[in-house]
């Protein structure tokens, strides 16, 4: 254990025993990262969710103090929340509408460098098509994915945020490249 997670632990531990300053301290180091991932799932609403998530901690904050990585269990709860809310509100398949056309013609530059082929890929495959191949991957693979390629998020920023190494995630990302190119090109295949 470093020592920022000692001292994460200590403020966890603070904050569970009735600390206000210590869960100041958490509400004003994350709120703004978790109302941006939050953004990546419901966009508009993404405030009022956080808001409720950070009640919900206030009100049971003696959980804080079982917290092992603080990290992690957060962005869980946020996702978690966000995915109800859009269960919720039947916008599950609208979830990555924030996404450019742009940005994914991008990627799909990046993950194919045959010019014909790419190509064909520009032409058959929609900007839903891409996003819905993305959403069906699991997510160990999507969420990196979409922070790093369509987000602009830093490969070490991002592992940092889900509690893995760099190269942890550098494997995820080229294993989702790997699994987006064979499904796309299965679709160009079952095309002809």
């Amino acid at each position: 254990m470093n020592e920022e997670d000692s001292d994460i632990n200590v403020i966890l531990k603070n904050a569970a025993d009735g600390d206000k300053e210590a869960f100041e301290f958490l509400y004003e180091t994350y709120n703004p990262k978790l109302i941006k991932i939050a953004q990546m799932y419901v966009r508009k609403d993404a405030e009022d969710i956080i808001q409720n998530i950070w009640t919900k901690i206030y009100c049971g904050k003696t959980v804080l103090a079982s917290i092992v990585n603080f990290d992690t269990w957060i962005f869980f709860v946020v996702k978690n929340h966000c995915m109800d809310f859009l269960r919720k509100h039947n916008k599950l398949n609208q979830q990555y509408h924030s996404i450019s056309y742009e940005q994914s013609e991008e990627y799909i530059n990046s993950l194919v460098q045959d010019d014909s082929l790419l190509e064909r890929l520009v032409e058959r495959q929609s900007y839903e098509s891409l996003c819905e191949k993305i959403t069906n991957l699991k997510e160990i693979y999507s969420l990196p994915v979409i922070l790093h390629y369509f987000k602009g998020l830093k490969q070490a920023e991002i592992a940092k945020f889900l509690g893995i190494s760099v190269s942890a995630l550098k494997w995820r990302l080229n294993a989702a490249k790997i699994l987006l190119k064979k499904s796309i090109l299965k679709d160009l295949k079952g095309d002809n």
